[in-house]
């Protein structure tokens, strides 16, 4: 139990690290951070966090012009988040709704919406993997 709390310590510094460099624009480094926090919250099936390293992943997408990745990760954190009843925190839903107003905008209001919901659909193991492999 303590080495499942630190690993929950972790991988929430991990997230918050993955965060700052984003903001920085050290991509790689919150790639790095990101990546790491996914890996981790998937062994421990910590949903929540699972659902932030998601996020951070599509705003990473975003960024490196993988625009249908980040509405597909986008609507997979989405989903997360409802199944658990889990609330972003203030900064958390800015930086989400800021990457994700760029996806609407950038693939238009029909496609961004069938991504999104493409992403949705995806089982939790399918979406870490997508986030692995294109981010």
């Amino acid at each position: 139990a303590r080495e499942t709390g630190l690993q929950e310590i972790i991988s929430a510094n991990l997230n918050n690290l993955g965060a700052v460099a984003y903001h920085e624009g050290d991509l790689a480094a919150a790639r790095a951070s990101y990546t790491e926090a996914l890996a981790i919250t998937r062994e421990l099936g910590h949903r929540a966090g699972v659902s932030i390293s998601l996020d951070g992943c599509a705003a990473l997408a975003m960024q490196l012009g993988e625009t249908e990745c980040a509405a597909q990760l986008a609507g997979a954190a989405a989903a997360l988040h409802e199944s658990i009843g889990f609330e972003l925190e203030t900064n958390e839903r800015i930086f989400r709704e800021r990457y994700v107003a760029e996806a609407r905008a950038a693939l238009g209001e029909q496609a961004f919406a069938a991504a999104f919901e493409r992403g949705r659909a995806l089982p939790m193991r399918e979406a870490i993997a997508l986030a692995l492999e294109r981010v």
